[in-house]
């Protein structure tokens, strides 16, 4: 028996429109699944926070598994029992030379504009500004046909279509993607986080704080209030404080900002660190301009949790095997019945059960990472 159940969730903050469709088989589940990751990603092998949990030995506390190859489907019909067609995205020079489906003068183009990324051999007269990453790969000398360029595209991450993706972005992610492989291990160049992910790493970086650096963390609790250039000495909270060790030095003149929590209890701090959908009802600025002056890009987001190991994305040809895969669905490459197609291209992150947010024989796709 399957019972279908729909949970209004748009009061949640930060979602708008947020429905959780929950599919239950009258079966033993364990209650902690799924532990549904709100902001998926991953960690290049060349990002700058590995050397830092290293170095601060907060690694310790953290699980990484391996995040496995790329794949581009394309021509997919929703709602069809017909299996999707997969591409795997070659990882380097010697698959880009195995694959039969291009020829000889197309893999030598693919290979020169990699070179030309990775190595950051591209000139600003070569590759003016305002190109598009579609123009420059589209054109002579490299014209790579549009499948490959459905590739190029793929390792970008991006949610612009190649032909209003900048050239510059482009290059960045990709140089990116490219200098991370074989950091870790052969043939992949990210992790991804157990258990949750960022969220994993913020209760991490939380307890650390708490343990080592006498921090305080509130769970649960919102801001009210926000005032920006207030020095220490016009605090009104100050007087209030019975620590001195935890008042900034007397010789500080820099202002900082002031916060009231929900409870009423204020706060002196250096640094407020937050977003436009927590920070903009606090009824003050905390920049220099106004948080509706910021361009705030809404998307939506999906996470599914299937029936299915999809054994078929995480097996690669060096172990270990992967927890973590990328799908990338270029523009117009999904059908419906009602005619309609995805007019943007749509990244998805497919998670296994070795992750620990779905239970065994299942997995998660998550669209968009973040």
């Amino acid at each position: 028996m399957l019972i279908q159940t729909y949970i209004e969730v748009s009061s949640y903050y930060p979602f708008t429109n947020a429905v959780l469709e929950i599919l239950k088989h009258e079966v033993k589940i364990d209650p902690r699944l799924p532990c549904l990751s709100l902001s998926p990603e991953i960690v290049y092998s060349t990002s700058s926070l590995l050397p830092l949990l290293i170095s601060s030995g907060l690694h310790q506390s953290l699980e990484f598994l391996k995040t496995g190859d790329w794949f581009v489907a394309r021509d997919v019909d929703i709602g069809s029992s017909r299996p999707q067609s997969l591409t795997k995205v070659p990882s380097g020079r010697e698959d880009i030379f195995k694959d039969k489906s291009i020829g000889l003068k197309d893999k030598r183009s693919i290979v020169r504009i990699l070179k030309s990324v990775s190595e950051g051999s591209h000139t600003q007269d070569e590759v003016p500004t305002d190109q598009s990453i579609y123009e420059y790969a589209s054109k002579p000398p490299n014209s790579v046909p549009h499948d490959v360029m459905d590739w190029i595209a793929s390792l970008t991450l991006s949610f612009d279509r190649p032909d209003a993706l900048s050239q510059n972005l482009a290059f960045t992610n990709i140089q990116r993607h490219l200098k991370s492989i074989g950091r870790l291990g052969a043939g992949f160049g990210a992790v991804t986080i157990k258990y949750g992910g960022g969220s994993e790493l913020a209760q991490v970086f939380c307890r650390a704080a708490a343990v080592a650096g006498g921090g305080i963390y509130v769970l649960g609790t919102g801001l009210q209030i926000v005032s920006r250039d207030v020095s220490w000495s016009d605090f009104e909270g100050n007087k209030r404080v019975s620590d001195a060790s935890n008042a900034p030095p007397a010789s500080s003149t820099k202002p900082g900002i002031s916060v009231v929590l929900d409870e009423g209890k204020q706060l002196w701090t250096a640094h407020l660190v937050g977003s436009y959908h927590n920070l903009s009802t606090c009824g003050a600025s905390h920049t220099n301009k106004s948080l509706k002056d910021f361009n705030v890009t809404n998307i939506r987001r999906n996470i599914s949790v299937v029936s299915d190991p999809l054994d078929i994305l995480f097996d690669t040809q060096e172990p270990p095997t992967a927890a973590a895969a990328i799908v990338y669905y270029p523009a117009e490459s999904l059908h419906s019945a009602s005619k309609h197609s995805n007019h943007y291209p749509i990244t998805i992150i497919a998670h296994s059960s070795d992750l620990g947010e779905c239970s065994y024989g299942q997995s998660m796709y998550l669209s968009p990472p973040s």
